[in-house]
């Protein structure tokens, strides 16, 4: 069992304060009395009698009005009325003045009440949050904030967007003026720099290069000067068209558009808006001389031909370095480095013979390059026979210093010419990089 709770101290209706058996609060002896306190009844025994009952001094300071606020009443369901303190209402504000209308509107600035529903031309705009008249819900001090943020934000965004909306206009008007019509004229030296830079990176990449003549048949077409940023061509004429008429960076497009236009047999000087002048393209002589034209430096000739049909170890086997310098020594060709070529497989039967930088140089290769010739056995000989074995193989009516016959009594026909831009697939990544492409007709503007 619980032991009986004392009685209070305190009088709960009269704060009737009972002294204590030990005044002293510090004596920790035990009471010897327990005095019960008198319980007083209410001074209003009826409930229903509203009479204030008598107030102490502390509960006069307990419902003191503190500064800064008032007195508010409310009526409860039971009947009973309670008292609480609320901050005063907010001032009435001034009306709004929108500084600037809609770009749709022309007429000058007025004052718009937002606190009077059916005025606020944002709000009426949007339906008024499905009430009528445009009315919100929410009046008061945050009902007209939420309104005042509403038609900020909404001019701003119809500001914002007229500014967009003009300098787009801006642009498409400009498109519009440039659309058929050359860009400036650029350096010339800087355009030779571009364009001799895009043969070589269209050459280098067979993939790439295949693809650019098959007019985006093994996937899309891209611009190199755009890189990332490049849309996919449907065709080949698309991307000269827009390396030719592009406005940004103009010196790297039309180098572009004339390497394009020497890889694919186009004169790189027409006008592309001329289709038909694209669909006859140049001559073939006249493509092949541009070709041609875009020599590798140092100078170098290309030997093909020079691996055999026998392997070794699984690899194929093949024509040295050392072999090829004395052969072409035996012919009186002096200044000249032979390096085979090889892969996986072995010799891949090609070989660079790499003369020196100096026009020395270039001329020692040119002069090779037109004994292969004269001697059927040059550029267009070899891209004749290269797919045909009988033609490899039959030295009937060669040249038997340009033939090589191997131990086992096989015999094949070397066929040579002067390395140019087109050749790069072939070549190694250690050649691929050292080579430099140059312009035989240009080369005045390099220097």
């Amino acid at each position: 069992m619980h032991p009986e709770p004392l009685p209070p101290l305190y009088n709960h209706y009269t704060l009737d304060r009972r002294p204590l058996s030990h005044p002293d609060l510090l004596d920790r002896r035990p009471l010897t009395q327990q005095v019960p306190l008198e319980r007083r009844p209410l001074a209003h025994p009826d409930p229903l009698d509203r009479r204030p009952l008598p107030q102490s001094d502390l509960d006069r300071r307990m419902l003191a009005q503190p500064d800064g606020l008032e007195r508010r009443t409310i009526s409860l369901s039971d009947g009973s009325v309670r008292t609480y303190f609320a901050l005063p209402p907010d001032p009435p504000r001034a009306p709004h003045v929108i500084n600037q209308l809609p770009l749709h509107q022309s007429h000058p600035p007025q004052l718009i009440s937002l606190s009077q529903p059916g005025l606020n031309p944002v709000h009426q705009s949007h339906g008024g949050g499905g009430n009528k008249g445009g009315e919100r819900s929410g009046a008061g001090p945050s009902g007209m904030k939420r309104k005042n943020e509403d038609e900020e934000s909404h001019i701003s965004k119809r500001e914002k967007t007229g500014i967009i909306d003009k300098e787009k206009e801006k642009e498409n008007k400009k498109a519009d003026k440039d659309k058929g019509k050359a860009p400036a004229v650029v350096d010339k030296k800087a355009l030779l720099e571009a364009f001799l830079k895009f043969s070589k990176l269209i050459n280098e990449n067979s993939s790439q290069k295949k693809n650019y003549l098959s007019t985006g048949r093994h996937g899309p077409l891209r611009c190199l000067v755009c890189g990332s940023d490049s849309k996919d061509f449907k065709d080949v004429k698309a991307i000269v068209m827009h390396a030719h008429y592009s406005m940004k960076l103009i010196t790297e497009h039309r180098g572009l558009h004339r390497a394009l236009c020497v890889l694919i047999g186009w004169d790189p000087h027409a006008d592309p808006k001329n289709s038909r002048v694209y669909q006859q393209g140049l001559s073939a002589e006249q493509a092949q001389a541009n070709k041609d034209d875009l020599i590798l430096w140092p100078p170098m000739i290309v030997i093909q031909n020079t691996n055999s049909s026998s392997k070794k170890d699984g690899r194929v086997e093949g024509m040295g370095n050392r072999e090829i310098d004395s052969k072409l020594l035996d012919l009186g060709f002096t200044g000249g480095k032979a390096k085979s070529l090889y892969g996986k497989e072995g010799h891949q039967g090609v070989t660079l013979v790499k003369f020196s930088d100096t026009p020395a140089g270039l001329k020692e290769a040119e002069r090779l390059s037109e004994f292969f010739q004269k001697t059927g056995q040059g550029r267009k000989n070899w891209e004749e026979n290269k797919n045909n074995d009988n033609k490899l193989f039959d030295v009937n009516g060669k040249n038997k210093d340009l033939v090589k016959e191997y131990g086992s009594g096989e015999k094949r026909v070397l066929y040579g010419y002067l390395a140019t831009a087109s050749d790069l697939e072939i070549f190694d990544s250690d050649a691929k990089k050292r080579a430099v492409v140059k312009s035989r007709k240009d080369s005045e503007l390099l220097k």
